[in-house]
């Protein structure tokens, strides 16, 4: 959310600048979607030293180029964005040479249309946004379904939070909430999203964070974002919805330190709206020679949407070794799209073990193969700023519960190795023998806790024979 104060001498500028900044913001423009939230606050001289700084502070234009009491402002508020509100007869060379001496950033004119004051106010947000050390916004998308963005997206975050991170899921599959079902992130449907969207309560941090569901109990660091139920509203070109989800990153950009949503089911307005957004973004390909065009013609589409300066990740997350070849690919993407040095290509390797993470308390990271999840590192690191990785804190607890996890997937595939072993054997044994074998609990050696529930499920299906 950005904070604007409007401050003129008279009380009567003050509501006539708050008027016309209204009706710019209620315009039905097609650039009006992507404007974050705006808290507007009209105040004198004397009540700006009661305030905190904002984010922009609008002067108005009946100071009639007071310029000690501009530059009195400019020390008041020395970190925000400062503009000048020029009256009719005011433009000239010597006056805009004068305000950028005192520290004004820029000006509006009286002839501003709601598309050049949108144009402004998108600038001042991205230089908002590059002042500080802000939250990273991770969209994870494809040119097809079936290609494992749902997983990719999991596994991002349980990267991100073995190093550290606190970061939020979203799941922006409104028809099966797919990424929410497979964390086991109850409840399913967002209803607190919902009234946001509707505007039944205001866009708050309280609001916000009633909207966040905590995945796993042992880690605060990790919450996922269900999504609402799916409408036309969502689609529909005029909605709300992409300016509420705007205001909604917002906040949670002041909380957290990654962002990562699953956008392979958004469309319309929203996409756009994310992908202008995004700080980089993460394209699930795979080598399905079927689903070629269908990747190359959707990047296309992503990269004219997104910002200049966001990045690109192409991700293969092979489905099989009968496929397409990763230098065919890397080659075809490379035509289309033209990749930048900044942009990569990275390979996970197919692993069997992968497709058993759902609703299993982990996720790719910590259920796959050991060449899987060295890959899935490396696109973790990929996504942390340089800048983060060396202010990075030794912090053993989140590095543990990825090894805890993953301990326990080798634990329940030996496991379940043992019990596919058992059933061949119990298979040869004739009826009177199976009576004769021993129960679970007389089975020696060793058990965890998956050991007792999984062993008793074994030897009630086959000696029910």
């Amino acid at each position: 959310m950005l904070t604007f104060f409007v401050v003129a001498k008279e009380a009567s500028t003050r509501t006539s600048l708050v008027s016309k900044i209204n009706t710019f913001l209620q315009s039905e423009t097609a650039w009006s979607v992507y404007l974050p939230q705006l808290s507007i606050k009209p105040l004198s001289l004397d009540e700006l030293k009661f305030h905190i700084t904002p984010d922009v502070c609008i002067l108005g234009d009946d100071f009639n180029d007071d310029f000690a009491e501009i530059a009195k402002v400019r020390t008041m508020i020395p970190n925000a964005v400062l503009l000048y509100w020029l009256g009719k007869e005011q433009e000239d060379l010597f006056l805009f040479e004068q305000l950028a001496e005192i520290g004004v950033d820029d000006t509006l004119s009286t002839e501003i249309d709601e598309i050049e004051f949108i144009r402004k106010i998108l600038l001042t947000a991205g230089k908002k946004k590059n002042s500080k050390h802000h939250c990273q916004l991770i969209v994870v998308g494809s040119g097809k379904g079936g290609v494992g963005v749902t997983s990719i997206t999991a596994a991002i975050a349980e990267g991100l939070i073995a190093r550290g991170y606190k970061t939020v899921v979203i799941d922006t599959d409104y028809e099966t909430q797919d990424l929410s079902r497979f964390l086991q992130a109850r409840p399913f449907v967002n209803e607190n999203l919902q009234k946001i969207f509707d505007k039944q309560c205001a866009v708050t941090q309280e609001s916000v964070e009633e909207c966040l569901i905590q995945v796993w109990n042992d880690d605060e660091k990790l919450k996922c974002m269900p999504p609402v139920v799916e409408s036309e509203v969502l689609y529909d070109i005029h909605s709300n919805y992409p300016r509420s989800m705007l205001a909604i990153l917002e906040v949670i950009d002041s909380l957290f330190d990654f962002i990562v949503i699953d956008a392979a089911n958004l469309k319309n307005t929203m996409l756009r709206t994310i992908l202008r957004a995004a700080d980089e973004l993460v394209y699930v390909i795979n080598n399905d020679p079927a689903a070629l065009y269908a990747g190359v013609n959707r990047l296309m589409q992503y990269k004219s949407w997104m910002s200049k300066d966001a990045k690109l990740t192409l991700l293969e997350n092979t489905k099989s070794k009968r496929g397409l070849s990763s230098n065919f690919l890397k080659q075809e993407f490379q035509i289309a799209v033209q990749l930048t040095p900044v942009d990569t290509y990275i390979t996970i390797p197919y692993s069997n073990s992968g497709g058993r993470w759902v609703a299993s308390g982990g996720t790719l990271y910590s259920r796959s193969s050991t060449k899987t999840i060295k890959a899935l590192h490396q696109l973790v690191n990929r996504l942390i700023p340089q800048e983060w990785k060396q202010q990075e804190k030794t912090d053993l607890l989140p590095v543990v519960r990825t090894l805890v996890r993953r301990a326990e997937h080798k634990s329940y595939l030996s496991i379940n190795s043992l019990c596919s072993s058992a059933r061949e054997k119990i298979k040869k044994l004739t009826p009177f023998n199976r009576k004769a074998l021993p129960a679970p609990s007389d089975i020696k050696g060793e058990k965890s806790e998956m050991t007792d529930s999984i062993l008793p499920l074994v030897s009630e299906a086959h000696f029910s024979d």
